[in-house]
């Protein structure tokens, strides 16, 4: 299960057809209150195979954090990271990320 001695506070999990830029972006802030970027794992940074990655979620992580929009349930990466935590008992935080179609620069 995840602890506190685990190697990651967090695994950001995302679906990388949509919120790539906002995973980057996420794992940033994050990693500044977690105690450094390094405390943070995203898989655009290390990671080779989708093995790999259930490995991560299951031994060295504290908690694994979706960023959920409409595809987050259709793809293949987050839902093995999704039901490997929820198997090994690593804590899910779910974070709902809005679409907009454009920003008023006028508000």
């Amino acid at each position: 299960a995840g602890n506190s001695s685990a190697a990651y506070a967090a695994l950001v999990c995302y679906p990388q057809s949509s919120l790539g830029a906002v995973a980057r972006w996420f794992h940033l802030e994050l990693g500044a209150r977690a105690g450094g970027r390094s405390r943070v794992f995203l898989d655009a940074d290390s990671l080779a195979t989708l093995d790999q990655l259930v490995g991560v979620v299951r031994d060295q992580v504290e908690a694994v954090v979706v960023l959920v929009d409409d595809l987050v349930w259709c793809d293949l990466w987050c839902a093995a990271q999704i039901t490997t935590a929820v198997f090994a008992e690593v804590k899910v935080i779910l974070v709902l990320v809005d679409k907009f179609d454009s920003v008023d620069l006028d508000f």
